[in-house]
């Protein structure tokens, strides 16, 4: 019963109405049944929000006392996230509660949004970076613009003349993970004869290849740390 009621709740705050599309769900708990055992299990339902054909699926998660792997976020990221790549796949957001194999232990409550595709932690106002672009998947003005950020960082840390060639070519050089606002730019240059191996990380909003501002997170050069702390793109908090 109080697994009920917690399901109720959550759900009733996202207002969304039930209608069951079997062929998706027949999809979602074939992939998912890769995922359980003996122990564990997962139980899907579908629903759509007709205000703005938002279409949600809910996965509920019962785990077994010691199924660590169960209740392990990273590698829940890391199923979702192939789900999500499915050709058929055509959900906009999927939420996750996972419960005890008791049904009284509650563990999590994940919201996974794909269109944008972070990750808030049960329930918490703060985001984190899921689906994580690389460079082949951004758009020309957004590469152009974090490479020039990742050279204004560069040039702040090493010499002012730096330059990556943004805008002739040379953000095409770059390797690029990007998600939700926060990027990680690394790759080569050249300085007085010498080359520098960097690794920028950094948030940031942009309203055109050159309008937008950021915040840096780490900046390094061959095994050198220059400034902060290097952080894991999907350990970084977003607003």
């Amino acid at each position: 019963m109080k697994r009920r009621l917690v399901i109720i709740a959550i759900l009733g705050s996202i207002c969304l109405s039930s209608i069951p599309v079997y062929a998706s769900l027949d999809q979602v708990n074939d992939y998912l049944s890769e995922y359980g055992s003996d122990t564990s299990s997962h139980y899907t339902e579908e629903y759509i929000n007709d205000s703005i054909s938002n279409k949600t699926l809910f996965i509920r998660k019962s785990v077994g006392a010691n199924d660590s792997e169960g209740v392990d976020p990273i590698k829940e990221r890391e199923i979702f996230a192939e789900l999500s790549k499915q050709d058929w796949f055509d959900y906009n957001n999927i939420y996750c509660i996972t419960f005890g194999a008791d049904s009284s232990l509650f563990i999590s409550f994940n919201e996974y949004d794909i269109k944008n595709g972070t990750v808030l932690i049960s329930g918490s106002p703060i985001k984190y970076p899921w689906l994580i672009k690389s460079e082949d998947e951004l758009t020309t003005e957004t590469k152009k613009f974090i490479g020039r950020v990742a050279q204004e960082l560069l040039q702040y840390n090493i010499d002012h003349s730096i330059d990556l060639g943004i805008g002739s070519g040379g953000e095409d050089a770059l390797k690029i993970s990007e998600c939700g606002g926060a990027a990680e730019v690394s790759g080569t240059c050249e300085h007085e004869g010498k080359s520098y191996d960097f690794t920028t990380v950094f948030t940031y909003k942009s309203n055109s290849e050159w309008d937008g501002t950021y915040d840096a997170i780490y900046v390094g050069a061959n095994g050198i740390d220059l400034y902060g702390e290097y952080k894991e793109l999907s350990s970084i908090e977003l607003e």
